[in-house]
């Protein structure tokens, strides 16, 4: 419920993806369907593992741009989807635009923890971006996620790989990268787990 009351005021659509889970999961959706019309429930019919679960939620949105975010992961700040959303924009005559923001550790209560500094020139942005993840330079520095991106060019770049459920955003990445632009709000905006940050 956290993660969703983290979105609710900056989108017109929510998907979630329940992957067979063992637990009171399905309950929970079905309940938070019936309060809120936005949100449309996809049961999958046996276990396939987080790449397939994006793959389905991203084709079955009907928005011209999408973002993912994990069940157990926040937005910190009401305004980060907006603000890209602005950039996308801003960049739109440049070739295929990839938006994201930096990530703040938060525990298991959704509290703030220690806030990393990135220098700029180690993130992945514009044209050097492919070069960086093919060198492995932003392995040890920051790996966009949770970022924002048109529909239909993630899915013309074959979506995730439905064989990996381990460095399939990576994957993702460097196949976008061979046409995207990649472009970072610069600001903190997601709050990730500690145990599900990508530390190298």
């Amino acid at each position: 419920a956290r993660c969703l009351d983290s979105i609710r005021d900056e989108v017109d659509e929510i998907i979630i993806v329940d992957d067979c889970s063992k637990d009171k999961s399905r309950e929970i959706i079905l309940e938070l369907t019936k309060q809120d019309s936005r949100i449309k429930p996809i049961f999958q019919t046996e276990n396939k593992g987080v790449s397939a679960a994006r793959n389905r939620g991203v084709a079955e949105s009907k928005s011209k741009y999408v973002t993912m975010l994990d069940a157990d992961d926040i937005l910190i700040n009401p305004r980060k989807l907006e603000n890209e959303m602005e950039l996308i924009r801003k960049n739109d005559k440049k070739p295929r635009t990839v938006v994201y923001s930096l990530t703040q550790v938060i525990d298991a209560q959704g509290n703030r923890l220690e806030q990393q500094v990135y220098q700029k020139e180690d993130m992945a942005i514009g044209e050097n971006t492919r070069a960086g993840l093919l060198s492995g330079k932003y392995l040890n520095q920051y790996i966009p996620r949770d970022y924002c991106v048109e529909k239909d060019f993630l899915l013309s770049c074959g979506g995730f790989n439905e064989s990996m459920n381990y460095y399939e955003d990576l994957d993702l990445l460097l196949r976008m990268s061979k046409e995207a632009n990649f472009v970072c709000t610069l600001q903190h905006r997601a709050g990730q787990r500690r145990n599900r940050l990508y530390r190298f």
